[in-house]
C-alpha cells in the first residue's frame, strides 16, 4: 500500500476555533482526513505497542500557530511517516493501525457503525450481489458475504478480492485491488458513477486454478473472468486458437476453456500489473 498527503486545509468550527486537517490518499484515491492530533497519538500508542525505532522522525508538537512553510514541512514528514508504516507490514496489517485508517475514513464520510447501506457487488459477466451493510463492515467481511452469496467454497475464498473498477466506453478497466482497512461503501461513494466493485481472483500465477477449478462454482468464476480477458483484448489468440476457444465454450467445456486462456503468457504479464507483489506468497502461506 502507498500513503500520500497531497494536500493540508484550515478548518475553523462555527465557535471560531480552527486547526489543519490532512488529506490521506491510499493508493492514488483519497481516504481521508486526519488532524495532526490524531496522528501523533497514533504514533505514541505504535511506540508503546512495536516498541520500534524505524519508523523516522515523527513532526514535534508546536506551541504557536504554524506558518504555511511550516505546515507543508509538517505535512511532508507525517506523509513519509505514513510511507515508512505501509513499508512494514507488522504494523501496516495490526489491528491498532487497520482500526485507524477504518476510522478516520468513516469519520471523514460522517458515518458511523450503527448506519445501514446497501452495496452493489458485481460479478465479472455483470450480474449483481446486493448487500446489506453497516459502518463496522469493511473489505475482508463485504468480501466473505459476497463469495458467500455466490457459492464459492469458503476454503477459496482467500484466492478473491475486491477490486475498484472503471466503467469506459464498452470496457472496463481495473483502478486497484481494494485494501483490508477500507470500507468498500465508503471508497466508492468518493467517485463518480462510472465506478462499481467487482469481485475477481486474487492471483496471477495459473498453478493455483487446479485448485479452483475442483469447485463448479470457483470454475464459473475463472470461466467468466477469461472470456472477459478476451472480450477486453487482454490477450489476442491465433486464429486457430480462438476458434477452438469458440467450440470449447459453446461446448460449455470450462476447464479445457480455462486452461487455453490462461496458457497464454501475455496474460500473465497484463495481470501482473495489477496484482499486489505479495499475493502469492500470502496465498502460498495459506495454504499450508
Amino acid at each position: 500500500m502507498f500513503f500520500s498527503i497531497p494536500f493540508c486545509r484550515d478548518i475553523t468550527e462555527e465557535d471560531g476555533s480552527n486547526y489543519t486537517v490532512y488529506e490521506i490518499h491510499l493508493n492514488g484515491a483519497v481516504h481521508s482526513t486526519v488532524r495532526y492530533s490524531q496522528l501523533h497519538k497514533l504514533n505514541e500508542t505504535i511506540q508503546k505497542r512495536f516498541n520500534t525505532t524505524n519508523l523516522g522522525l515523527f513532526p514535534p508538537k508546536k506551541l504557536f500557530s504554524l506558518s504555511q512553510h511550516e505546515k507543508d514541512e509538517r505535512k511532508a514528514l507525517l506523509e513519509i511517516y505514513l510511507q515508512t508504516i505501509g513499508q512494514q507490514p507488522e504494523i501496516a496489517k495490526s489491528n491498532l493501525f487497520i482500526d485507524f485508517l477504518v476510522h478516520s475514513q468513516k469519520e471523514f464520510n460522517k458515518l458511523s457503525d450503527s448506519d445501514t447501506v446497501k452495496l452493489t457487488v458485481y460479478q465479472v459477466d455483470g450480474k449483481t450481489i446486493s448487500i446489506d451493510i453497516t459502518g463496522s463492515d469493511y473489505t475482508p467481511e463485504i468480501l466473505q458475504y459476497a463469495a458467500a452469496s455466490i457459492g464459492i467454497d469458503s476454503k477459496h475464498h482467500p484466492f478473491f478480492a475486491l477490486f475498484l473498477v472503471k466503467q469506459e466506453g464498452h470496457e472496463k478497466h481495473i483502478i486497484r485491488k481494494l485494501q483490508d482497512m477500507e470500507c468498500p461503501y465508503l471508497a466508492l461513494k468518493s467517485l463518480d458513477d462510472t465506478h462499481s466493485i467487482e469481485i475477481r481472483k486474487s492471483y496471477w500465477d495459473p498453478k493455483f486454478d487446479t485448485i479452483l477449478m475442483q469447485h463448479h462454482v470457483s470454475l464459473h468464476m475463472l470461466f467468466i473472468e477469461c472470456i472477459r480477458n478476451l472480450e477486453d483484448r487482454w490477450i489476442k489468440p491465433k486464429s486457430e486458437t480462438m476458434k477452438g476457444l469458440k467450440q470449447l465454450k459453446t461446448a460449455g467445456l470450462k476447464e479445457q476453456f480455462v486452461k487455453v486462456v490462461r496458457s497464454e503468457k501475455s496474460l500473465w504479464l497484463h495481470e501482473a500489473l495489477y496484482w499486489d507483489s505479495k499475493t502469492t506468497q500470502i496465498l502460498m502461506w495459506k495454504m499450508k
